[in-house]
């Protein structure tokens, strides 16, 4: 019995020993685990700028979380003790008999477990790699090494490839590993000045003023380009930056306040002029003022004004501006009178087109019946040509059929119609067609001007044409001379004439005209010569035109007459023919025959005093054509 008492006894002995020896374990290996924290805490703190290398810094803890940490260890080891005590008084009760053997061998494994045990990296750097945000950068890190020692200790290294250039403490976002995060002062000077020129002025102020000296330096740099888009009241020195000012914006300022600006700062840089506002102080005597003001700047190259009551200007000593180049007005903001004046340079189809139904402003003035309209009529028309005939001063028909433009003539109010010109390249017009053409024309009551270009010869019969007495200017196409005696005989008043001559195959003969007419208005003729028409013919036509000033004429011809120096002679000095002739154009083709004399002798012909004041030549080529060409203005 004494026996079984000391056997337990001892037992009992053994099993506290190895308790505490398990609680002594526990306690080292948590005093380890705070040493590692702390040596790396130390490591961080020491680290410097000087060297490459630097020890990354746990997040920051307190003593008060540091000794509850050492509590929340003891009460650990304390629980764990208690649970070995728990689970081995049940064994030791129920195994009474147990092996002492087993129980060393146990006691053996779990001793070897715990020296063996692999010391664990710091949670607290753990946490660090994974929130990398409350870290302070100062440098740049490109690579981060774990090292572990002899004694178990692991410590995280941070290798850097850069240093601060900035004397200046300032908190930045930290960017990540490997990304080489700068911040602004690590810029260059060029860099920081070409950031300076792309931003808004009032948002570089707010964004940069007060930063440091070097950065109060390059904002006021006196080179720098400024863009100022100022709203109102602006809350920021603007006379330290109006002489860079080269692009401004006024969005909502009162005209008073904007004339101040402009009288009283330095914008001797100043580019591009933006005025921007919806309030109504600009009605009147402030905008003439403004303009008057704006006028005044010596550099500026593009204006845009956008107000909302109508400009005001009046043309009261206004400068004369020579550098403005750009201007940009909304429509709105003009008034009637330059409205009226822009619709009248527009042409009918563009003009209905942008401006119908715009706004009821706008529409009212588009149908003003006081605006005069040109028309430039293409075929078919796709606009209520009937609301705007009546104002039609100018109307061009292209490619129109005979049909349509009688129908348009006779049907449409074009009592205010001055210019008429009518182009087409098909053959509907040949024969009568052009003769029932013509006739209603001339009964145009305010006709001036008259313009008819088509691809056949003009055909006209002198068969009840009426006369007009408003048309003086006439431009035809191809048309033979007794054609164009039956038109000139009902236009009295004909002033100017520009035709195309040809004698389509036919035998001149003069005995078939009325001799006595005469185009006694007619000053300027320019005509167009076609290859069979003949100096006779030509000639006979200016002696109808006592009174001409101007003779313009060009083409190529087969008739030898044209190279008779005599002819030329009388055209020239007069002869009573043409007293009044002071303008001679001539670029004539001569076609060289076999009954054509000698170049040398045409070249004496012409080789006289008259000739050769009027600057009068003629030459030839090898493809035997003769040229004669004559530019004399007296």
């Amino acid at each position: 019995m004494s026996i079984f008492i000391i056997s337990r006894n001892r037992k009992q002995q053994k099993s506290k020993s190895l308790d505490r020896n398990n609680v002594n374990k526990r306690q080292t290996i948590a005093k380890n685990r705070a040493n590692n924290s702390r040596r790396t805490r130390h490591l961080q703190s020491s680290s410097s700028s000087d060297i490459s290398t630097s020890a990354i810094r746990s997040p920051i803890t307190t003593d008060e979380d540091s000794l509850s940490k050492e509590k929340l260890d003891d009460n650990q080891s304390d629980t764990n003790k208690s649970r070995s005590n728990r689970v081995e008084e049940p064994e030791f009760k129920l195994k009474h008999s147990s092996d002492s053997s087993k129980e060393s061998e146990g006691e053996e494994e779990e001793e070897e477990s715990i020296i063996n045990e692999k010391p664990q990296l710091d949670e607290s750097i753990r946490e660090f790699l994974w929130e990398p945000t409350n870290v302070s950068t100062k440098t740049t890190t490109t690579t981060i090494t774990e090292v572990t020692d002899q004694n178990g200790v692991t410590v995280l290294i941070r290798e850097l490839n850069e240093f601060p250039t900035s004397p200046i403490t300032r908190t930045t976002r930290f960017l990540g590993y490997g990304n080489g995060g700068r911040v602004l002062e690590d810029l260059p000077n060029e860099i920081i000045l070409q950031i300076f020129s792309l931003l808004e002025l009032t948002e570089l102020y707010r964004a940069f003023s007060s930063l440091n000296y070097r950065i109060e330096c390059l904002l006021y740099d006196i080179h720098i380009p400024l863009s100022a888009r100022l709203i109102s009241k602006v809350t920021i020195p603007l006379n330290k930056f109006s002489f860079r000012i080269i692009n401004l914006s006024l969005i909502d300022w009162l005209p008073n306040d904007i004339l101040v600006l402009l009288q009283y700062s330095n914008l001797s840089r100043l580019n591009c002029l933006n005025i921007i506002s919806t309030n109504n102080f600009y009605f009147g005597q402030p905008t003439n003022n403004l303009i008057h003001q704006i006028l005044s700047l010596k550099n500026l190259q593009k204006l845009q004004i956008k107000l909302s009551p109508t400009l005001y200007i009046l043309n009261q000593n206004l400068p004369l501006s020579l550098s403005i180049q750009h201007i940009n007005l909304m429509l709105e903001d003009l008034p009637n009178e330059i409205i009226l004046q822009i619709f009248s340079l527009l042409e009918l189809t563009e003009l209905y087109r942008a401006f119908s139904s715009l706004n009821y402003r706008i529409e009212c003035l588009l149908y003003d019946i006081h605006i005069p309209l040109s028309a430039r009529l293409i075929s078919k028309v796709t606009i209520p040509l009937n609301k705007f005939s009546f104002r039609i001063i100018n109307l061009s028909l292209t490619d129109w059929l005979p049909n349509d433009i009688l129908l348009l003539l006779q049907y449409s109010n074009l009592s205010r119609l001055n210019c008429l010109n009518i182009i087409s390249t098909n053959n509907f017009y040949f024969g009568q067609p052009t003769n029932n053409l013509i006739h209603q024309i001339l009964s145009l009551k305010n006709l001036q001007r008259l313009q008819i270009k088509l691809s056949p010869t003009l055909y006209i019969l002198n068969q009840n044409l009426p006369l007009s007495l408003s048309i003086q200017h006439i431009n035809l196409s191809m048309i033979t001379l007794d054609m164009l005696f039956n038109l000139l005989i009902h236009i009295p008043k004909l002033r100017s004439l520009n035709v195309w001559l040809n004698s389509n195959g036919r035998v001149f003969d003069s005995k078939t005209y009325d001799q006595d007419y005469c185009c006694l208005n007619l000053k300027k003729l320019i005509i167009g010569l076609h290859n069979d028409i003949t100096f006779q013919e030509v000639i006979f036509l200016l002696r109808r035109m006592p009174v001409l000033h101007s003779l313009d004429m060009s083409g190529s011809v087969w008739d030898q007459e044209f190279l008779n120096h005599i002819h030329w002679k009388k055209i020239i000095s007069g002869d009573n023919l043409f007293p009044l002739l002071n303008k001679i154009n001539l670029n004539i083709s001569i076609r060289f025959t076999n009954h054509t004399p000698h170049i040398n002798v045409i070249s004496s012909q012409f080789n006289k005093e008259i000739f050769q004041r009027t600057n009068f030549s003629i030459t030839f080529d090898q493809a035997f054509w003769f040229y004669l060409k004559c530019l004399w203005y007296n």
